[in-house]
């Protein structure tokens, strides 16, 4: 059988993933990554620190977490492991300290040699602690800095081997830390294959939350809070057109991978009666829903967010589930999107936004099939193609055997 690059590349070796967001039924990127790449090679990937002090003084959130504190290491799929470092008070050493000593007891347990460490986060004393042929920095998200940390996203690129930026506008900002190292663009990618499955299954069937609902259907996916919906445009827009139903899927509350709706946005919302919350949906069940939407919501708020959350420089992961099914979206107008806006509606207010919704509902197919097509070069092959092109003069392709999903788990 013949391989892709990054397979060939990757095959026989240890990949770790650090992870901002824990392991769950609501994926991201990193996600996607690693479970794509557990397919060839084994991969730890690795989820948050637990604070255990946190936890006293939060007992509720001690269900959440019991499973990670009871087994830190565990197999999820064949080569694919998650490991959750925990924190204990500082008498025990600083938290950059018991991170380093918690990854090389992992890097002991699990023997892993020839790794590449893919860094999602600035915890650059952990990432520099595992036995690896390269470090990369991969940086998806805009850095905010906690006390005492401003300056950890510099000293993570200065430490890392590599530096991946999921944007141009990303790119730029790391240019400013002036380490002298190239920075790679490499966007995300996205599960294209299994949407369009989905898309051109006959036997699929809509989902009944949605049936029971009239046309037009304006739809959003992804986490809902204060940042990602402008509740000020969303009353705009349902109030003006009160025919349509606007479904919005995703987290509010308890969000895994973001913050939560403020309780004052939540009753905003609620208060419109064409508005339906549906909660968040496994992420091999959203191409079911998006399929029947009629357009594509983007609603980041980039008027009062862009200062502090960096929103109209943002790279969206919903963006690739739209127009994997063809999909008109609009959006705000927001810096990555401005070079595909042939594709996409975007709006510079609420006046603007709402006729673009009018003009993508009139839609009747014509730039599908160009959507479609714009999404496919975003399938998880080809972007880990791109990851594996600037490690490719770093690492060597003779690989040694790869873990089995036989291997036995190593003892905690």
């Amino acid at each position: 059988m013949q391989h892709s690059n990054w397979q060939q590349l990757f095959r026989g070796r240890d990949v770790v993933v650090i992870s901002p967001q824990f392991w769950g039924d609501l994926w991201v990127s990193k996600h996607w990554i690693a479970s794509e790449l557990s397919r060839h090679t084994r991969v730890v990937f690795v989820e948050p620190a637990i604070w255990l002090g946190g936890l006293v003084r939060e007992p509720r959130q001690l269900s959440r977490h019991l499973n990670r504190l009871v087994r830190p290491l565990r197999r999820i799929k064949d080569n694919l492991f998650v490991f959750s470092p925990k924190l204990l008070p500082g008498v025990l050493g600083s938290e950059p300290e018991q991170l380093v000593a918690q990854a090389r007891r992992l890097v002991a347990r699990m023997n892993l040699r020839d790794t590449v460490v893919l860094n999602f986060g600035t915890n650059y004393e952990f990432a520099s602690s595992f036995n690896n042929a390269v470090s990369v920095y991969y940086c998806v998200d805009p850095f905010y800095p906690t006390p005492g940390r401003e300056n950890a996203e510099r000293e993570t690129c200065a430490r890392s081997d590599m530096i991946f930026a999921i944007s141009d506008a990303y790119k730029e900002l790391l240019q400013k830390h002036g380490t002298g190292r190239p920075i790679h663009v490499i966007p995300h990618g996205f599960a294209f294959e299994q949407a369009r499955e989905i898309d051109e299954d006959p036997h699929a069937t809509m989902p009944p939350e949605l049936a029971r609902l009239p046309r037009p259907i304006w739809g959003f996916a992804g986490s809902i809070h204060d940042s990602y919906v402008d509740l000020d445009r969303l009353e705009h827009i349902a109030r003006a057109r009160p025919h349509a139903s606007i479904v919005m899927i995703g987290p509010h509350k308890n969000n895994p991978i973001g913050p939560d709706l403020s309780p004052q946005g939540l009753a905003r919302i609620q208060a419109l009666g064409n508005v339906h919350l549906l909660g968040p949906r496994h992420f091999l069940d959203l191409p079911r829903y998006v399929r029947h939407f009629d357009v594509g919501l983007v609603l980041i708020n980039t008027k009062d967010f862009d200062g502090s959350d960096k929103t109209s420089k943002r790279t969206l992961f919903k963006w690739l589930l739209y127009l994997s099914l063809g999909k008109p979206v609009v959006a705000p107008l927001m810096s990555e999107a401005t070079r595909i806006d042939e594709l996409v509606y975007l709006a510079r207010n609420d006046a603007e936004y709402l006729e673009c919704l009018d003009r993508a509902s009139a839609e009747r197919g014509e730039r599908r099939d160009a959507r479609i097509q714009y999404a496919s070069q975003f399938s998880f092959d080809n972007v880990l193609n791109r990851i594996a092109d600037p490690l490719r003069a770093s690492l060597s392709v003779q690989t040694r055997p790869a873990a089995t999903a036989s291997s036995p788990l190593p003892a905690q």
